[in-house]
């Protein structure tokens, strides 16, 4: 079982959602443009959808080993 700091974990999630949108809006202007863009305008846009992902994946692993999983019956 891992201690974590709940708080930070949540303020840390709350990021997802405006990231998410800031990567919308990217993707969008992207789509907005030429049909046939170069590699250097969408490739940057799909690392940092990756990495988003890869960190969103990571603090709800840490939440679903800590205390608090385990505290509610919820650790698998």
């Amino acid at each position: 079982m891992q201690i974590i700091d709940l708080a930070e974990q949540t303020r840390v999630l709350g990021q997802v959602a405006p990231a998410l949108e800031t990567l919308r809006d990217d993707v969008r202007k992207v789509r907005g443009g030429e049909i046939l863009k170069p590699i250097r305008e969408p490739a940057p846009i799909a690392r940092r959808t990756q990495q988003l992902a890869m960190h969103s994946t990571q603090q709800l692993h840490n939440l679903s080993f800590s205390q608090y999983a385990a505290d509610f019956g919820l650790a698998t």
